[in-house]
């Protein structure tokens, strides 16, 4: 066609990366579904927020010399401000169509449409992006093409919340054949990421997904809204397919599986190592599995280190009992030992203990118990590493139902509604007696400093100048001041509001982020003075 429409993703920018910025997997695997299907028709093109840092006035900017017609806004729930600004300066200068999907806009469509989009696509993309995409093409160039179903326009459990554009009626249809899209990276300059398999932090990978959903629904996950808890997976030939492409294109050989559970079925994992060994394709790869997973299937563990994988990212959480059950993770905390002795029999190159902070029903001594836990298991041979995150009510979670029961919200902006940001403290941790613990004063003062001070803050001005303002030694003496008076630690919190002169919300803040940080690096003892 000599006038093709012309399609922009894009994907704002958000807070808290620093320098780790991977691909956005979600557009690759759009752009290559509708380039197969739509290249005669659509030029397509891809801003990324991200690795340039653009802001919103930038990320217009772009879009009015692109001048699309069609503008797809990928949002989690930390990009939702800054959406509904892209939306809102969208409308004052172009006559555009906008479609928002991703994971927020599973669960608040609604949001987006009444802030000005045209159409907010529930759940896994392609099938309902491509319809919606046939339907437009349809109007504007007077075809007849064919949808991917007859009578409807949505799959795979998706519906579409929409303005009255084209008065279309939409309903949902179910396709359990259809377990997702290759992705095309060149959508994207790949020379601007760097995720990695976290062994060699320089060496770049790409994310790859063998499968969608997950059947366990813990209560803080927000997974299976976007995929489901009915688990799919491609053919192994097929994920082998992609994986030799981008060896052969891109001279990319480390891959990182952004699965829920890649382990979760057997005879898929047997079969796909087999075809790694019968093609003999050389790469490294790491994944994501569940600890009672990994031990029954250890049988298994050796083929897949035969087969260069590298390693494991585990969601281990808190080593309390009570606190993890509370989490409805649906194992037992006796299985990480286990699966992590097996992972150290074999020597895995890397073996990451993913840690959640501050979840409802925490308390210091929770928090002081994980951490003395992470130090044994750090003595071990593989290579030890551990990722915290900090507990995050994600909307559509059981963890955000009747959430302020459960404890104070630090920040209302969803711009920090993301897991390194602490933004949730149970009144669990608030009620800590904190009367047999004290700070190391001295030692924390210089690793504190070594460390360059707390990343990631949501009062990240405030804090940073009343640490600058008082020390560390002043927040220090006030917390073993209330230890010595056998007090809470909402009294340290307290304490910290009176005598800083700091909002409350603030002083939460500061004050969470700075007792994980003492007992993370070992400047806590416990036993009092």
């Amino acid at each position: 066609m000599k006038n093709k429409l012309k399609l922009t993703f894009v994907r704002p920018n958000f807070e808290g990366m620093s320098e780790y910025c991977p691909p956005h997997m979600g557009i690759a695997v759009l752009y290559g579904y509708l380039v197969n299907k739509y290249k005669d028709f659509i030029d397509f093109s891809f801003i990324d927020a991200l690795p340039n840092k653009l802001n919103e006035e930038q990320i217009i900017e772009k879009l009015n010399i692109l001048r699309p017609e069609i503008i797809c806004i990928t949002v989690k729930t930390f990009q939702v401000e800054q959406t509904i600004c892209i939306i809102e300066k969208i409308k004052k200068s172009l006559n555009t169509i906008i479609i928002c999907g991703g994971n927020h806009v599973s669960i608040e469509p609604d949001l987006f449409i009444n802030n000005g989009a045209d159409f907010s696509i529930i759940g896994s993309g392609e099938i309902a992006l491509g319809n919606l995409i046939t339907i437009i093409i349809n109007k504007l160039f007077n075809l007849n093409l064919k949808l991917y179903f007859s009578n409807n326009i949505l799959a795979n459990k998706n519906s579409c919340y929409y303005n009255d554009v084209y008065n279309l009626k939409f309903e949902k249809k179910f396709d359990s054949n259809f377990v997702g899209e290759k992705p095309n990276w060149d959508i994207m300059d790949i020379d601007l990421y760097n995720e990695n398999i976290h062994i060699n932090k320089d060496i770049k990978a790409l994310p790859v997904m063998a499968s969608r959903g997950c059947p366990y629904k813990c209560d803080f996950c927000s997974s299976f809204i976007t995929w489901g808890t009915y688990v799919k997976y491609r053919d192994p030939e097929d994920v082998l397919d992609e994986i030799e492409y981008n060896i052969n294109k891109y001279k990319i050989r480390d891959y990182h599986f952004y699965d829920d559970n890649l382990m979760l079925n057997r005879k898929w994992l047997i079969n796909f190592l087999d075809k790694i060994k019968e093609r003999n394709i050389n790469f490294n790869w790491i994944c994501l599995s569940r600890p009672e997973i990994i031990y029954k299937n250890r049988d298994l563990l050796l083929d897949m280190k035969k087969c260069n994988c590298k390693g494991f990212e585990l969601g281990f959480e808190t080593e309390n009992d009570d606190l993890y059950n509370n989490m409805n993770k649906k194992n037992s905390k006796l299985a990480f030992k286990k699966a992590y002795d097996e992972l150290c029999k074999y020597e895995f190159d890397m073996i990451e203990f993913l840690i959640m902070c501050f979840y409802e029903g925490e308390t210091i001594d929770s928090l002081f118990e994980t951490y003395k836990q992470l130090e044994k298991f750090k003595s071990q041979k593989s290579k030890f590493l551990s990722s915290r995150y900090f507990a995050t009510p994600f909307l559509g979670t059981e963890f955000n139902r009747d959430i302020e029961k459960k404890g104070i919200l630090i920040s209302n902006s969803n711009k920090y509604k993301y897991a390194i940001f602490l933004n949730f403290m149970p009144y669990s941790f608030l009620n800590s007696n904190i009367s047999n613990y004290n700070i190391l004063v001295n030692r924390l003062k210089i690793l504190y400093k070594l460390s360059n001070g707390f990343n990631n803050l949501i009062y990240k001005k405030e804090i940073e100048n009343v640490i600058n303002n008082y020390g560390i030694e002043t927040i220090s003496n006030i917390f073993n001041d209330i230890s010595k008076k056998e007090g809470k630690f909402e009294d340290f919190i307290q304490e910290l509001n009176i005598k800083l002169c700091l909002n409350m919300l603030i002083c939460i803040e500061l004050g969470g982020r700075f007792i994980e940080f003492a007992i993370k690096n070992n400047c806590v003892n416990l036993g009092g003075f």
